[in-house]
């Protein structure tokens, strides 16, 4: 939904800014220290005029510089029917460098509508300077003085344009007019809120399926985005377009919306994952109860059958994803789990006997060097006690005597 409405000078100056003029901002002090340091100068006395009939426009501008400052000029107009493309206009002209006031003739254009108009400078085929009019085809006056556009921009140069357009209610229904009584259509923006107005210029309020997506409209008309609850839950993009069958990050998390835009709770398959929303529809990672305890990866997925790995503790999940706890035998080796999961290291007692798992986890089995006296560990991991192994005797507590 790329639109540009200007209905004051600012964003005109954002975006000749933006899109015309990179050039390096200097704050001059005074008119010495402007043309010691600003590498484009404009004359305090520049002109810019504009004469206007029902379908024409007659420009004359002079920027008032020293001969040789400018090469050409490039003189644009553009349509404000509400939208329009800062590089499309709907005329241009160019004109080589003369000294002295130069004029310009617009033909063909619209009755009763509002026109920008803007005066290029150019240096070496580089852009160098802009001086800006607002003009109408109502055959009167100039709507607005005319603009310098240099390059130091300062904050309080705020050069406000009458806003053309008006609301008007009748018969409860409200339209955005101009001061000729013509009627705006389809989406307009007012200050920093978008509004859709019907092909009878009719504000339009509730769900508006437009182009293929999804609006909602307060009950002012204007454009909602982020989460709005309408019975259910919805999310409306940084575009008001409603987003569906999918995910969507919000603010760092995640939320995961069906094919109606609802956001999903519980447990979701997407992408031939398992994924947990907490009861705000939020992804959930790390651990998470829902009956028995399962692991959610930093994606979110659901990890399964197999080990993971958290805050330095090593778990075992089935393939259902739930953890285990006990003797688990992984790739033909025996592992012992505590009751909250995590995998046990060094000497284990499980009931009576002892056992001791390596480093890795994995059960010992075999003679034993720990601490410096010798152990004996049966196949089945059982340390060997109060007996003789390979001629060894073994104490009580298993070690060689």
């Amino acid at each position: 939904m790329q639109k540009y409405k200007f209905i004051n000078l600012l964003a005109a100056f954002a975006l000749v800014v933006t899109f015309l003029l990179p050039v390096t901002s200097v704050a001059a002090a005074d008119d010495a220290v402007r043309s010691a340091e600003n590498t484009n100068p404009i004359s305090d006395t520049y002109v810019l005029t504009a004469e206007t009939t029902e379908t024409t426009v007659n420009v004359s501008w002079d920027f008032n510089e020293p001969e040789g400052t400018y090469d050409s000029y490039r003189v644009e107009i553009f349509n404000d029917s509400g939208e329009f493309n800062i590089d499309s206009p709907d005329q241009h002209i160019t004109v080589n460098h003369k000294d002295g006031l130069l004029t310009e003739k617009f033909e063909g254009l619209t009755p009763d509508s509002f026109y920008w108009v803007f005066v290029k400078a150019f240096k070496n085929d580089e852009l160098a300077n802009v001086i800006v009019i607002l003009v109408d085809t109502y055959g009167t006056a100039p709507v607005g003085d005319t603009y310098p556009t240099d390059d130091t921009y300062p904050v309080e140069d705020t050069y406000e344009v009458p806003n053309p357009y008006d609301w008007v209610n009748k018969d409860g229904q409200w339209s955005y007019v101009d001061k000729g009584g013509k009627k705006q259509t389809g989406w307009v923006l007012d200050g920093s809120d978008w509004y859709y107005l019907n092909n009878n210029g009719t504000m339009q309020t509730g769900w508006q399926y437009l182009n293929g997506d999804w609006y909602l409209l307060n009950n002012s008309g204007a454009m909602k985005t982020g989460w709005v609850y309408d019975r259910e839950w919805y999310f409306l993009n940084q575009y008001g377009q409603m987003e569906s069958n999918g995910w969507v990050n919000d603010n760092g998390t995640w939320y995961l919306l069906d094919q109606a835009g609802i956001y999903q709770t519980g447990w979701v398959y997407s992408h031939s994952d398992w994924y947990y929303l907490n009861n705000s529809g939020a992804m959930k990672t790390g651990w998470v109860y829902d009956g028995e305890w399962y692991f959610l990866n930093q994606d979110g997925q659901m990890a399964s059958n197999g080990w993971v790995y958290d805050n330095g503790t090593w778990y075992f999940l089935d393939q259902s994803g739930i953890y285990q706890t006990g003797w688990v035998y992984v790739s033909g080796t025996w592992f012992f789990l505590n009751t909250s999961g995590a995998m046990q290291t060094g000497w284990l007692q499980d009931g009576s006997t002892w056992y001791y798992l390596e480093a890795d986890g994995g059960m010992y089995t075999g003679w034993k060097l720990v601490n410096s006296d010798w152990y004996f560990f049966y196949n089945n991991g059982v340390m060997a006690s109060n007996t003789t192994v390979q001629g060894y005797k073994l104490a009580a507590d298993g070690s060689m005597e």
